[in-house]
């Protein structure tokens, strides 16, 4: 009998890091690992989750992205950083045409978003950036993304 678990929910734990091939059931679609004193992600922490639709790492001590740390969660849709220490975001942790419709990145310390780090999610809709460090946002924007809330 194999396991077909769809979501794990684990919230307020104290994992400290996620490392390569954090979990590899191919079938999970959504991962809550908000509140588990998250502080690093290896660079493949998803690379077997090719179904992964909703990530929560909000609420943790992430402060950076590695380059490429979701490019094999080709079906997320649904990614929450709020509430963590990002300052920035260099290169880029998404592949070209990834599906990310909202993208949370509210309550962090971040001082400016680069509009060339978001230019492989055209589909983004929703962007929370919210209580953040910005003084301006990119000028292309508008151009750049189909957002229906900000």
């Amino acid at each position: 009998m194999s396991l077909q678990c769809r979501s794990i929910v684990a919230p307020l734990n104290n994992f400290g890091n996620l490392p390569q091939d954090c979990l590899t059931l191919p079938t999970i679609t959504e991962l809550w690992f908000a509140d588990c004193n998250i502080s690093s992600l290896h660079p493949n922490a998803f690379r077997r989750l090719n179904n992964l639709q909703r990530l929560d790492l909000s609420r943790n001590k992430i402060r950076c992205l590695p380059p490429g740390v979701f490019q094999h969660a080709t079906a997320i849709y649904t990614l929450n950083l709020g509430f963590n220490k990002l300052t920035t975001i260099s290169g880029s942790p998404f592949r070209q045409g990834q599906l990310v419709m909202e993208l949370f990145l509210h309550r962090n310390l971040l001082v400016e978003i680069n509009s060339t780090l978001f230019q492989k999610l055209q589909g983004l809709v929703i962007l929370s950036a919210s209580g953040n460090q910005l003084t301006s946002l990119p000028a292309t924007i508008s151009k750049q993304w189909r957002l229906s809330e900000m």
